[in-house]
């Protein structure tokens, strides 16, 4: 039986098989007939530029506003390059930052302990009410000037992780340090959001604006995925 199925492997291989790029059929008699030219037949570059193209499609498609070319600003694509290269590093920071103040809090030296839980809710409390108290004493400024209030938020994101890298260096004064660092993040947070808008609504050419915010939460998300498989990496070397 094994003979059987070998020779007649042999024969289907024989019968059709592709040659030199060629598709070619062994017809009795006659020899060799070609079926498909190697024109025809996609070749593997071939297979791997598709491929390419399809995946550039698809994330065109998925991180861009729909027809950007037409319906957004000229300036709008260098917008998005450099943003989306500050939010990956901003991200690599926020990983450093919090494995800092979990070494800080005690995480790294064993369980955490309940005096530990409750200065990291009150840490985050005094965030969000430095964010409401900000947000409602610059009120309607967030239009006046976008441009300066997301080049600050990007500034106080920096400081915010700057003071939780430093936490390991005073644990006895985590409650101090990682409020501030809320605090700043928490403010950074709201400044990034209302110039965000603000800055999309210039680049939203014919009204497109919900689509142009939609690609922008897209790119802050794919680039923080970037950060936080970077950012572990950057933790190991430290």
């Amino acid at each position: 039986r094994f003979l059987l199925r070998t020779a007649h492997m042999i024969r289907v291989s024989q019968v059709l098989m592709r040659r030199s790029g060629t598709l070619s059929q062994r017809v009795p008699g006659r020899g060799w007939r070609q079926i498909a030219p190697s024109s025809i037949l996609p070749s593997t570059s071939t297979l791997h530029v598709e491929l390419f193209d399809s995946l550039h499609r698809a994330l065109v498609r998925a991180a861009l506003p729909a027809e950007w070319e037409t319906r957004t600003s000229s300036n709008y694509v260098p917008y998005v390059k450099w943003t989306a290269l500050g939010l990956v590093a901003g991200r690599v920071q926020a990983v450093l930052a919090t494995q800092a103040a979990l070494f800080a809090v005690g995480v790294g030296a064993g369980a955490l302990p309940m005096a530990a839980a409750i200065q990291w809710v009150l840490k985050d409390g005094i965030g969000h009410a430095a964010g409401v108290v900000y947000a409602t004493a610059i009120n309607t400024r967030f239009d006046a000037d976008a441009k300066r209030f997301r080049f600050h938020s990007t500034m106080a994101h920096t400081l915010a992780d700057f003071i939780s890298v430093t936490m390991p260096f005073a644990p006895q004064h985590f409650l101090l340090l990682a409020s501030t660092s809320s605090a700043v993040s928490s403010i950074a947070g709201v400044a990034q959001s209302a110039a965000r808008a603000r800055v999309m609504a210039a680049f939203a050419k014919t009204g497109n604006l919900a689509d142009c915010t939609r690609a922008g939460q897209t790119q802050a998300k794919l680039t923080s995925i970037a950060g936080t498989g970077i950012g572990p990496s950057g933790s190991n070397v430290s």
